[in-house]
């Protein structure tokens, strides 16, 4: 459980909530409508840009 508790303190648990959400709802809505309003496919691509670019520096510093 202390593991859990380090990853929330590095919002690691966070970041990957905030990103499956909008991930999912992004799916949903397209696959439901078959259009994804704008302002929600900006977000999308920068939350996804923001989570990788976090994946691919951390990999850089040896971290992960």
């Amino acid at each position: 459980m202390s593991k859990f508790w380090e990853l929330f303190e590095k919002s690691i648990i966070v970041q990957g909530s905030v990103t499956f959400i909008v991930v999912a709802t992004a799916c949903y809505l397209f696959v439901t409508t078959g259009d994804i309003p704008e302002a929600l496919s900006q977000i999308l691509g920068l939350i996804l840009g923001f989570w990788f670019g976090t994946y691919t520096q951390k990999q850089i510093q040896g971290e992960g």
